[in-house]
C-alpha cells in the first residue's frame, strides 16, 4: 500500500457511514502514479451518480457526476451557494478532510444524498449557462 491509498482507506472509514447510509456503493482503491507522483482513487456509486476522490500526498480531492455532468467540490459548493461557509477543502489529516467533505454534504448538499437527485445535472446546466462565474481567486 502507498501512503495515498493509506490516506484514502482512512477517508473512507470517515465518508463510509454517510455515503452507504444512503445508498452508495464504494468501489475498490486504485493506486497508480502519474506525473505529479502516486495516488489513490475511490468512487461510490448509486445509479447514475457518482462521487469520485483521489489522494495524492496530502491532498483529498471531490468530484461529482451524474451521468455526462460533472462537478468539482469547489464548483458544487458555490453553484449551492456555499462558498464561503464549506468546510472542504482544508489540510489536515485524511480523517479531517473527510470529516469536513462529509459535513459539507450534509449542511449544503442533502440534494446529492437523496435517491432520484438530479441537482448535479440541474447545476452542472446552470454553469454551463454562465462558466465565468467563479473564476479567478473569488471562485475559491
Amino acid at each position: 500500500m502507498t501512503l495515498s491509498s493509506l490516506r484514502i482507506d482512512v477517508a473512507c472509514r470517515a465518508l463510509d457511514p454517510l455515503l452507504l447510509g444512503s445508498g452508495f456503493v464504494r468501489g475498490a482503491i486504485e493506486c497508480d502514479a502519474g506525473s505529479g507522483g502516486p495516488f489513490a482513487s475511490v468512487s461510490y456509486e448509486r445509479g447514475n451518480q457518482q462521487l469520485a476522490l483521489w489522494c495524492r500526498g496530502d491532498l483529498l480531492s471531490a468530484r461529482y457526476s451524474q451521468g455526462a455532468a460533472e462537478l468539482d467540490h469547489t464548483l458544487f459548493m458555490s453553484l449551492l451557494g456555499a462558498r464561503d461557509s464549506k468546510s472542504f477543502p482544508c489540510t489536515g489529516c485524511a480523517e479531517a478532510q473527510a470529516s469536513a467533505l462529509a459535513s459539507d454534504l450534509k449542511l449544503h448538499g442533502a440534494g446529492f444524498l437523496e435517491r432520484e437527485s438530479i441537482q448535479v445535472v440541474q447545476l452542472a446546466a446552470q454553469h454551463a449557462k454562465d462558466p465565468g462565474r467563479f473564476r479567478g481567486f473569488r471562485g475559491v
